[in-house]
């Protein structure tokens, strides 16, 4: 009885056994291969949390600037200030919102380091 082509094309020398058996040992992670991906899975995190802290630091730098701004170093220059207290208002609830969302990502970065530790 003679293959069909279909049946020729498609079989190789080896078994299915053998073959199955060949993408078993293929797809089984090796311990070699779990510490490597465990290891780029905790530096992928861990510059994920530098990223947000210097997102978080710029945020506060930018709270400073403000706190400084509203800070007079002469109390007699204060006469020059020509902000209305309803604009600083809006400025500094932006400045609180975006440091709370930052503050919220560092934590979110660092909690995700955390999972990928254990």
């Amino acid at each position: 009885m003679a293959k069909s082509e279909r049946t020729a094309a498609t079989s190789s020398g080896k078994s299915k056994r053998a073959r199955l058996k060949g993408v078993k040992r293929r797809t089984m992670p090796t311990p070699a291969t779990r510490k490597s991906a465990k290891s780029r899975a905790i530096s992928s995190a861990l510059m994920s949390v530098e990223d947000e802290f210097n997102n978080l630091r710029a945020a506060h730098r930018a709270y400073d600037c403000v706190e400084n701004f509203l800070t007079p170093i002469y109390r007699h220059d204060f006469e020059e200030f020509f902000v209305r207290p309803s604009e600083l208002r809006a400025l500094l609830e932006v400045v609180n919102a975006e440091m709370v969302r930052r503050m919220q990502t560092v934590t979110d970065a660092i909690e995700s380091v955390r999972k990928v530790l254990h």
